[in-house]
């Protein structure tokens, strides 16, 4: 019984010797695998931080190089626009407050033109003398012009209100393009109620019209009441209420 069992146990230990063998053969290979590797990554990590300083300069070099060609043309248009006379300059920007031709104004849909409605103001905040001479341009401030109100904030209202309040104010007497597109606009509020109040005190410069009224079910008959005024100014008018559409040149 003695030498079977010893004979099992010396069986077992030639297997796991040659096991152990094994194991150390793939250890040496794995060594020698992690070597080559950690050898390949940190090359692999010297090129990546050679190319990242290089990625590095080149961005610093192209923001100087946009700083330098911003400095240009600053200076170019600096000197450019400065010498041109302020008759010159202020009918560049009545032009560039103008967006639409003259036959564009009515085109369907009525909508808001924020582009046109901020034109001004863009303009006036460029630099001290631009705003000067914006302010004394009256023509410049034409747009006249809300937009729907119902999805906008009390706070937002108020603020197309003023806008609306400082375009007419510096507009001084000259004609004005009125557009109020309320089509969506399905409560009036106190600020519906104070834009067309505002509208309706310069009713005498209205030259062009578009109007695309709020459904007949919230609007009264005086939200009309101000074509019942005088409009000298007028050349062309295009109002629209619930599919009724009456356009007048």
């Amino acid at each position: 019984m003695a030498s079977k069992f010893a004979a099992r146990s010396i069986e077992r230990i030639r297997v796991q010797k040659d096991a152990l063998a094994a194991f150390e053969d793939q250890k040496r290979k794995l060594t020698v695998a992690v070597a080559n590797a950690t050898a390949a990554l940190q090359t692999a990590q010297r090129e990546l931080n050679d190319e990242t300083d290089l990625l590095e300069r080149l961005q610093l070099n192209q923001s100087i190089l946009r700083l330098a060609i911003d400095s240009e043309i600053a200076t170019l248009h600096a000197r450019t626009v400065a010498t041109l006379p302020k008759d010159i300059l202020s009918a560049i920007f009545v032009e560039f407050c103008l967006d639409d031709g003259p036959n564009e104004f009515l085109d369907y849909p009525c909508r808001f033109k924020y582009e046109r409605a901020s034109a001004p103001f863009r303009l006036a905040s460029v630099c001290q003398s631009w705003r000067q001479l914006a302010l004394v341009c009256p023509r410049m401030w034409t747009y006249a012009a809300i937009p729907c109100l119902w999805d906008k904030p009390e706070h937002q209202q108020r603020l197309h209100c003023d806008r609306l309040d400082l375009v007419l104010r510096r507009s001084s007497r000259v004609p004005l393009d009125v557009v109020i597109p309320w089509s969506d606009d399905n409560v009036l509020s106190s600020a519906h109620k104070r834009a067309m109040h505002l509208l309706e005190d310069h009713h005498a410069r209205w030259k062009r019209v578009y109007q695309h009224a709020p459904p007949a079910v919230v609007v009264t008959a005086e939200f009309f009441d101000v074509y019942r005024l005088a409009m000298p100014m007028l050349e062309e008018i295009r109002v629209e209420i619930s599919g009724i559409v009456d356009t007048l040149r």
